[in-house]
């Protein structure tokens, strides 16, 4: 079974991210958010609809990047 989050941003789906049978993390942007959104980390996940994998078994560069989204959408929100 996989397991999976889907990751949104001021109500828009951003991807998804999941944790696969034999324990690699993906993650995936929506098409919405490659036509109309941005790269939340230009270095491990360019904008495109590329499925992912993380690079570390702990999850840390996805981590960081959702961090630093969450982060830009408090500030645009408040």
């Amino acid at each position: 079974m996989i397991k999976k989050i889907d990751v949104y941003a001021s109500k828009i789906k951003v991807g998804t991210l999941a944790l696969t049978n034999d324990n690699r993390v993906a993650f995936q942007y929506t098409n919405e958010w490659v036509k109309n959104g941005f790269s939340i980390n230009p270095f491990k996940l360019p904008l495109s609809m590329q499925l992912f994998f993380a690079s570390s078994p702990f999850l840390k560069d996805y981590l960081v990047s959702l961090r630093t989204l969450c982060q830009i959408v408090m500030v645009n929100y408040f």
